[in-house]
């Protein structure tokens, strides 16, 4: 195991508070790399400004899954640091910069990166929707005490992201009673369901997965990148992740998003863009003539901080990025 001495360091220096999302983060977690790399960076303008937000940002209590959802966009950016510039090479100059070319004001871009002597703004976005189905840690942590209690596979399934466990000892009840119940009168538990209003409850005798969601389609991803957007929780309708991009005058917007459906990048950005795109010499690099892009240079989609792949507005967007990646050893030369 690598020693990730900065994070390490981090860990043991209290600076995160107990009730940080990471406060007990493993070294072996996925992101600990992109958090080693980017506490590096101190030289880089905006570095405090960014690592104050890293320390107070994803804090509070595990009654809501909201530091889960805070956490998982830390790590995005984080990612989208690492991926910039160790996995490519390329100079960052600075963390939440405004652009000049931004319609909105006050309005700042996540990164902002120096690619053959220009200055390049990055807007960084991930996809929430699996995160925001992921239980409130103090709901999960009860749950799977009370299926080993009942020998039971109980599993959750969160149906309103505002949940904050006020009711969760009355829903812990109603659970223990349906599974005491149904074992007294049917000599067994019948797979089934509880709906329990802000969640519900699947239960089956065997095991069953420790968390419920619905995977992400590449349709919503579209829907979500390119429009039409959908209805926030506030009940507005939500702007798609592309014209908030252009909004703070961004030149690239990297979304962090899962493999989508298992594919590879080439299905991905071919369902993205409705093939509308083609390959630009590897699997890496692609060219789209999307005009829902026009505005931007281009997009870079990316599953980890090593797993990515960039998308163009223009043959010579893409090709932009070639030197960083064969001096790297992500594509060929």
């Amino acid at each position: 195991m690598a020693h990730f001495p900065c994070v390490k360091r981090l860990l043991d220096s209290g600076k995160f508070a107990a009730n940080h999302f990471a406060a007990n983060l493993s070294l072996d977690d996925p992101i600990v790399p992109a958090l080693e790399y980017f506490l590096s960076l101190e030289h880089v303008d905006g570095f405090s400004e960014k690592f104050h937000e890293l320390r107070t940002k994803p804090v509070g209590t595990g009654h809501t899954n909201n530091p889960r959802v805070q956490w998982a966009s830390m790590c995005a950016e984080l990612g989208a640091i690492h991926l910039l510039g160790c996995a490519l090479g390329v100079p960052l100059v600075g963390f939440d910069k405004p652009s000049p070319k931004a319609l909105r004001l006050h309005s700042n871009c996540d990164i902002v990166a120096s690619i053959n002597d220009r200055l390049v703004h990055v807007e960084v976005k991930r996809n929430a929707k699996e995160d925001s189905q992921m239980l409130p840690e103090l709901l999960d942590d009860r749950l799977q005490e009370l299926g080993a209690e009942l020998d039971a596979g109980i599993t959750g399934e969160l149906l309103d992201r505002r949940y904050d466990c006020s009711d969760i000892e009355a829903r812990l009840i109603q659970v223990r009673q349906h599974v005491e119940t149904q074992r007294a009168t049917t000599h067994g538990l019948q797979p089934s369901i509880i709906s329990l209003g802000a969640f519900r409850v699947h239960l089956s005798d065997g095991d069953f997965p420790m968390q419920f969601y619905t995977p992400l389609s590449l349709n919503e991803v579209r829907k979500k990148l390119l429009g039409p957007g959908g209805i926030g929780r506030d009940g507005e309708p939500m702007q798609p992740l592309v014209p908030q991009a252009i909004d703070k005058g961004a030149d690239y917007l990297f979304l962090r998003i899962p493999r989508v459906e298992s594919a590879e990048w080439g299905e991905i950005v071919q369902g993205l863009f409705l093939n509308q795109a083609y390959k630009l010499r590897c699997d890496r690099l692609y060219v789209t003539s999307d005009q829902a892009l026009q505005g931007l240079c281009g997009i870079v989609l990316f599953a980890r901080y090593d797993d990515f792949c960039i998308v163009g507005t223009s043959e010579a967007e893409a090709a932009m990025w070639i030197p960083y990646a064969i001096e790297k050893g992500r594509i060929d030369a």
